[in-house]
């Protein structure tokens, strides 16, 4: 991925597609320093440092809406305090695009301004897993039957999942048809052709507009991967989308 100006920018939470609402977004990811710094022999002493625990945040801004908890406001207030996954695409949400994603605390929820102003929104979100780093697996679109994803070798983004690490995937539900529903799960294969593929991460049965994330420990050594998910419902529509990611 080459140099790019920030235009394109996904933000997905819970259930909420921030992008036309959102025009400032922030990832931080850090580790404390602990100084560890002690008398030396030589007289010649040198800071001296550890890494502690290690944090990830998400700073987002824009412009407020409401109706449904697929808005700002209905899906901010109904977050606040609760866990829930968030999926940051820098540059666009198209199939295999680079992801960020991660369960997040919604720590804060600030809107309104001045007389005159566009309503505008701030929030912050706290991880409570590390940040993981991958791909899209389903784009944001409209979907009215069973199927499966394109599939991705996904040790292009990052290295098979090892004993230290998490596959981590999530999905978001935006919008459905009354009585519809999706089951989702993240599978993966030893190779391109996807024979004998091992079901890894399942998502409960999502009828309602929301999100969810799962994470299960490596080793994976598995090198493809792809969304498997179910539609259920009389004339469903759904519009959801999905990405996984692999994390300390």
């Amino acid at each position: 991925m080459s140099k790019f100006t920030l235009q394109n920018v996904r933000l997905f939470g819970a259930g909420a597609d921030y992008t036309t609402r959102n025009n400032r977004l922030e990832i931080q990811m850090e580790a404390e320093s602990k100084d560890t710094t002690a008398f030396t022999a030589t007289g010649n002493t040198w800071h001296e440092e550890l890494s502690g625990i290690r944090s990830t945040t998400i700073t987002g801004a824009g412009q407020w809406e409401a109706g449904d908890l697929s808005m700002v406001d209905d899906s901010s207030y109904a977050s606040v305090g609760a866990t829930v996954p968030v999926t940051v695409a820098p540059q666009t949400a198209a199939d295999g695009a680079l992801a960020y994603l991660t369960a997040y605390n919604r720590q804060s929820y600030t809107l309104g301004g001045q007389v005159g102003d566009v309503v505008p929104w701030q929030g912050q979100w706290m991880g409570t897993w590390s940040l993981a780093r991958g791909l899209i697996v389903a784009t944001p679109t409209i979907r009215t039957a069973t199927g499966t994803g394109t599939i991705f070798q996904y040790s292009a983004l990052a290295t098979p999942v090892l004993a230290n690490q998490y596959l981590v995937g999530t999905l978001h539900l935006m919008s459905l048809t009354v009585g519809a529903s999706v089951t989702a799960t993240i599978q993966t294969a030893a190779t391109a052709g996807f024979g004998s593929p091992t079901t890894r991460l399942t998502f409960n049965a999502q009828s309602a507009i929301g999100g969810q994330v799962f994470r299960i420990a490596g080793p994976i050594t598995d090198q493809y991967v792809r969304i498997s998910y179910t539609i259920a419902g009389s004339t469903p529509s759904l519009l959801f989308m999905s990405a996984i990611g692999v994390s300390a």
